[in-house]
């Protein structure tokens, strides 16, 4: 998608099919407000519960990123036409 605020992330989900929206924030904001936020399908954040398992995994490295790779869903280019909301 290039550079675009995070709701853009968000209303990007809702109107098209993609399965998950990551987005990696960077901005004025404390350091600590900075990271990873995931969107589901329907344009809202991942809940609480997930994103801590998602941390736990990446954290503890409880797998190995080569033996994910089989398991991952395809990956989408996003299009300009995605971005003419």
């Amino acid at each position: 998608m290039g550079v675009l605020p995070t709701p853009g992330v968000s209303m990007l989900m809702k109107k098209n099919s993609f399965s998950l929206g990551i987005m990696i924030t960077a901005s004025h904001n404390p350091h600590s407000d900075n990271g990873i936020k995931m969107f589901k399908s329907d344009g809202f954040k991942l809940e609480e519960n997930i994103e801590v398992e998602i941390e736990e995994i990446i954290f503890q490295k409880k797998t190995n990123p080569t033996q994910c790779v089989s398991t991952v869903g395809t990956k989408s280019e996003a299009k300009k036409s995605f971005l003419n909301y």
